[in-house]
């Protein structure tokens, strides 16, 4: 799925130094609310594999590159048992 794409694309820019060049702050935005959006979709696997794009960004920690006023939501522990 896109969605998984769109982590590991987060992630691989998260790990560089020009990070916010790549990706910014606005456009990161835009990604995580989708990405939070399609979490709660009907369709299942919609849904998991939001919630596998967002335990990427979380390993990473993508929340400590990009300043997002909503940082502390990273703290919230998924328990996926799949």
């Amino acid at each position: 799925m896109a969605i998984n794409g769109l982590g590991q694309a987060i992630a691989i820019a998260s790990r560089r130094e020009d990070a916010q060049l790549l990706i910014p702050p606005e456009k990161f935005r835009a990604a995580i609310g989708g990405i939070v959006k399609l979490g709660m979709e009907k369709l299942e696997p919609v849904r998991a594999a939001s919630w596998r794009a967002w335990r990427v960004l979380r390993d990473v920690q993508a929340g400590q590159v990009w300043d997002w006023e909503l940082a502390q939501v990273w703290d919230f522990e998924s328990k996926d048992e799949r």
